[in-house]
């Protein structure tokens, strides 16, 4: 059996490294650049290098290793590095459709327009908010209503004024009922109820009543006639005062649409969404300017105006290159979305604004 040797104790300066300070060149650290490499992975790196320069879609990258190495954090500062040089991906925002309500349209804008046109787009609407009902509190817009009610009111009596003229000269008068106006006999500027109209038939001849009834027949259909014309000019008048109402709104909200308009002059889809939009705030004037007496004021919803932007590079851009995301719970909902929910009187619907909570 052999002899061991004996074992002999360390001193206590060989139970550290020393470094020799004077084989380096600078003075301290902080004059160093800093440097992301992976290092000792040469084929790794090659093979990160590889996957990240497929530009088609269905291919993945799977990195294993223990746990706490630090090759996340490499991994990561290995793609910023690489990212730097690639272009920076645009913004998507989500709008309303106004053709299609139910399907939102998605539009892509340069990195970092996205976020500028969610502000502006919040700014206009408020403004919007602010000048349409200035522009109806007008002394010259109410003095146009009134004059055009009060030349409704003058036409209309004055139809209805002749046919309770020739009523009363075939002895019969124009009377107001809860229904509308009707054609009642009359006898000594009086009229007759229904039991004296009774015993009066009853009083007259068969040809006498023949001809009261012919009379009375004639007057009616004269009535219905005149009533149409009524209806007719209240058609008209309304109609009128919704042309006067989109000519005031038009004339208040056009400035700020040419402004913006004029910001995407080159983009032919962000013209069709403005032009939609502005169409549709003439056709919806009372979302602004609610009818005088209404008490749901507060109730109306403009999220249709909105702006959802759902993907934002505008951080991305101000660095340069693309963006790096990091997920560590990498869901199907969490990669690619999902349409979120909300209960309105008892029934789930669905918006294109809806954050998520």
């Amino acid at each position: 059996m052999p002899k061991l040797s004996p074992v002999t104790p360390l001193p206590p300066d060989k139970l550290r490294h020393f470094c020799d300070a004077a084989q380096f060149d600078f003075e301290t650290t902080a004059v160093l650049q800093t440097h992301t490499h992976i290092i000792g992975q040469p084929r790794g790196t090659r093979a990160i290098e590889f996957g990240i320069s497929i530009q088609s879609q269905g291919y993945n990258i799977f990195v294993l290793g223990a746990a706490g190495t630090g090759r996340a954090t490499a991994i990561e500062h290995f793609l910023r590095e690489h990212a730097n040089g690639q272009p920076t991906p645009p913004d998507w925002i989500y709008v309303h459709n106004f053709a299609v309500p139910h399907q939102p349209r998605a539009i892509s804008l340069p990195p970092g327009e996205g976020a500028r046109f969610q502000a502006r787009m919040a700014k206009l609407i408020t403004d919007i908010s602010q000048d349409l009902p200035q522009a109806f509190e007008a002394e010259v817009y109410q003095n146009a209503i009134v004059t055009m009610q009060q030349e409704l009111e003058e036409a209309q009596n004055k139809l209805l004024q002749t046919v309770g003229e020739q009523a009363e000269k075939e002895g019969f008068a124009l009377v107001q009922a809860p229904s509308g106006f009707v054609i009642a006999p009359v006898m000594n500027g009086r009229q007759l109820s229904p039991q004296e109209i009774a015993q009066w038939m009853q009083q007259v001849t068969p040809d006498q009543r023949a001809a009261l009834e012919t009379t009375h027949q004639t007057l009616v259909e004269k009535l219905a006639e005149v009533m149409h014309q009524v209806r007719q000019m209240e058609m008209a008048a309304r109609r009128r005062m919704k042309e006067i109402d989109r000519e005031v709104a038009a004339a208040a909200v056009q400035h700020h649409f040419d402004d913006i308009l004029a910001s995407y002059h080159e983009d032919e889809e962000m013209r069709l969404y403005l032009t939609e939009l502005h169409q549709d705030v003439l056709a919806q004037i009372d979302d602004f300017v609610p009818p005088v007496g209404s008490e749901n004021t507060g109730d109306i919803d403009l999220r249709r105006y909105e702006v959802n932007l759902f993907v934002n590079n505008g951080r991305a851009s101000g660095n340069g290159g693309a963006p790096v995301i990091r997920e560590t719970n990498p869901t199907f909902h969490g990669l690619f979305g999902r349409i979120e929910y909300e209960v309105q009187a008892g029934l789930v619907a669905t918006h294109f604004n809806i954050k998520w909570q």
